[in-house]
């Protein structure tokens, strides 16, 4: 992974893409917690003849957060942007998880990059996670189940 800050949040996908301004983070990356725009470039290296990842942001709270992607070595891309976070309907949320998810269909094997913009008013640790589609879909009702016994305690 790898970032770019965006000062004036003015910066669009093209110019990210052509952007040679992006950096390997030296430590934990966070967010600044202003309203700056951190853009995150993603590579994604697939092995097998085809691959049902997910990509699993962190976080339940950023103000506007959009995947891009992915896109081939080619530059094309393999699906249609998603624009996501509280600003917006939860509906928008990928697999209406309360956790941004944002599911990487590839279709051979190769290096796909992802790019996502975020944009959060709080400092945020980004951890960002990468999962088998259909391990995290096997583990989410366990893990539903257990929110709720815990809001339930707090309630």
């Amino acid at each position: 992974m790898q970032v770019l800050i965006d000062p004036t949040g003015q910066a669009d996908l093209p110019t990210v893409q052509a952007s040679q301004d992006f950096v390997q983070p030296a430590q934990v990356l966070r967010t600044p917690g202003d309203h700056r725009v951190l853009w995150l470039r993603v590579q994604v290296q697939q092995q097998d003849v085809q691959g049902d990842w997910l990509l699993l942001f962190p976080s339940t709270a950023m103000h506007a957060l959009a995947f891009y992607g992915p896109f081939n070595q080619a530059g094309e891309a393999l699906a249609e942007p998603v624009h996501t976070g509280l600003s917006l309907p939860y509906d928008t949320r990928p697999l209406g998880s309360e956790r941004y998810a944002q599911r990487l269909r590839l279709p051979a094997p190769g290096v796909y990059t992802v790019y996502l913009r975020v944009q959060t008013n709080t400092a945020k640790t980004l951890n960002l996670r990468i999962w088998d589609t259909a391990s995290y879909l096997a583990a989410r009702p366990q893990k539903l189940l257990f929110d709720g016994l815990c809001y339930g305690v707090l309630l």
